[in-house]
């Protein structure tokens, strides 16, 4: 059986309950049917309606619209700044490709209760952000220092970014800091 898949589309249904409304991927294994079928949208279909449905959210800024619609809780505190859940891109696009200023998305979050990965992000100041819950995934990241960081509950993984030993100087990394 040969089966190849253009980038571009996102599955929505093969007959089996393995793959469901997720990318692609090349490890078909657990599949057994000798035929695979299944229909999709183009990526850039998928972003045009995203942008139509998140449009005033986008255009305003408004941090709990937007995490929430990609499944990220937000909690507003007192101060009008947001505790949110996790941090991490959608899974089928970005936040940039949806027209998104994630920089200033983190001047209104002062806390994220569990990971955060910044990995393919736009971001590149971490504007309010004073905690981070969890292990803070920066490879491959824009950030370029952790001004206003004050702790990380877990790791900071940092293979192939910008940080040096110096951005962590005020930063309390309880579980240390991984090379």
């Amino acid at each position: 059986m040969n089966i190849s898949f253009n980038p571009n589309y996102t599955a929505n249904i093969v007959k089996s309950n393995v793959i469901s409304n997720r990318h692609m991927s090349s490890n078909l294994a657990p599949l057994t049917q000798d035929t695979v079928s299944f229909s999709g949208r183009k990526k850039a279909d998928l972003i045009k309606m995203e942008k139509e449905k998140l449009g005033d959210a986008i255009k305003n800024n408004d941090v709990e619209v937007i995490l929430n619609n990609f499944g990220i809780e937000t909690q507003q505190n007192k101060n009008g700044l947001y505790t949110i859940s996790h941090y991490e891109q959608p899974k089928k696009y970005s936040y940039k490709e949806l027209g998104i200023n994630e920089n200033k998305m983190f001047e209104k979050i002062e806390r994220i209760d569990d990971y955060a990965i910044f990995c393919g992000s736009d971001v590149t100041k971490l504007g309010s952000l004073k905690s981070i819950g969890g292990n803070a995934y920066f490879g491959e990241s824009k950030i370029k220092d952790l001004k206003g960081l004050e702790t990380i509950e877990k790791r900071a993984f940092c293979m192939d970014s910008k940080l040096n030993e110096k951005s962590f100087e005020n930063v309390d990394v309880k579980e240390g800091i991984i090379w």
